[in-house]
């Protein structure tokens, strides 16, 4: 099982987005956002984009990123409309909206 499907599986993804909390508490921010980019772009599977998409948020925030934090989730709003996330999201864009 080395061939792409194997590597755009489901166990796959999850792997990626457990690594990547992982590398979150770690400090280690840049590896963390590369699994998480992997797991929204790579893979088919929706229910693990949510996930992604809002961890990216939080590490984007508190690297005081506010440009991709508020892309991040943006994106969770417009593609996961599902997510449980959906809700916490709108709030925090309204929070964080640019004074006009």
């Amino acid at each position: 099982g080395r061939d792409i499907d194997f590597l755009s599986s489901n166990f796959i993804q999850d792997i990626r987005l457990r690594l990547a909390l992982l590398y979150e508490r770690q400090g280690r921010t840049d590896e963390a956002l590369v699994q998480l980019k992997l797991v929204v772009t790579f893979h088919d599977r929706p229910s693990r984009k949510d996930d992604a998409l809002w961890t990216a948020a939080r590490i984007y925030k508190t690297r005081g990123d506010m440009k991709s934090y508020r892309l991040a989730l943006e994106s969770l709003v417009e593609t996961c409309t599902w997510s449980r996330y959906v809700e916490k999201a709108k709030r925090a864009l309204a929070r964080s909206a640019p004074a006009p």
